[in-house]
């Protein structure tokens, strides 16, 4: 197609263009009122979209302060967790060393009813073996937080400033050793101790014998001992001795029968 042509189809195409977009004065107004309200819509949209995107910002941002403060509860809470498994820990440990501490004070009580029941089985054994001397006051049987007392008056188990055991005293003491010499478990430790009054020896063969009543005291203890277990049958592991001289008085030492309550010996059973 050469140059003339190619005009040609240009102009006409131009024209039926323009033909074809002709508008009226009316037709325009009416685009042109379309377009503001269009326009005046779309800026309508625009602000409601950026206040929308205003509230959720607010709303994101009160999120986060909601989160953080979350966060912050949920370490109390942690906190206060640990808090109480301490304090539940605790209360197992205080709880485990009441269970020890009942089952120790119930061992306890168990052993003191059964040491009761020891002590009251021996002295019934003793009181019916004794019996006369105990009437007569000869001999006195005595209980004592578990431990059982037979004090002798001097007179029964000797003469006057001796240390040997007389007839009499050899058959209470028999008859003790009889109730004692299988009774290892109940009481395994016998005490024998020797007591005198506040009068000094006196002079002359027995002083030589016995300078003091601390040598008397301890030789009558002696005595008793050696005949519970060489006579009485009784484990000499059992048998301890103490002599207190005139130091331990159990009644006053002013009259006849004050100090012949004091001259005596005590032979303490211990379980």
């Amino acid at each position: 197609m050469n140059n003339t042509g190619y005009n040609v189809m240009c102009f006409m195409t131009i024209c039926l263009i323009f033909s074809g977009c002709v508008v009226t004065k009316s037709s325009y107004v009416e685009l042109k009122e379309d377009y503001h309200n269009h326009v005046a819509h779309s800026k309508d949209q625009i602000s409601d979209l950026q206040n929308q995107i205003e509230q959720l910002q607010g709303e994101l941002h009160q999120s986060k302060a909601d989160f953080s403060g979350l966060e912050v509860e949920k370490r109390k809470v942690e906190n206060e967790k640990l808090k109480l498994s301490n304090q539940l820990d605790n209360v197992k440990d205080n709880v485990l060393k009441l269970k020890q501490d009942l089952h120790r004070k119930q061992t306890i009580i168990k052993t003191q009813k059964k040491v009761i029941a020891q002590v009251n089985d021996t002295k019934k054994q003793i009181e019916e073996s004794l019996k006369k001397q105990i009437a007569s006051q000869e001999i006195k049987l005595e209980e004592m937080e578990g431990k059982l007392k037979l004090t002798f008056v001097d007179k029964i188990l000797y003469n006057s400033g001796n240390s040997t055991i007389n007839i009499k005293g050899k058959e209470a003491l028999l008859q003790i050793a009889e109730s004692l010499r299988n009774q290892t478990q109940n009481y395994n430790t016998i005490r024998v101790e020797g007591h005198t009054d506040n009068i000094p020896i006196a002079e002359g063969p027995i002083k030589k014998k016995y300078p003091s009543n601390w040598e008397l005291s301890a030789a009558r203890a002696i005595s008793v001992v050696r005949f519970l277990t060489l006579e009485g049958g009784i484990d000499p592991a059992r048998m301890c001795i103490s002599a207190y001289s005139y130091y331990r008085p159990v009644d006053t030492n002013d009259t006849p029968e004050g100090r012949m309550q004091n001259r005596r010996i005590e032979i303490i059973l211990t379980p």
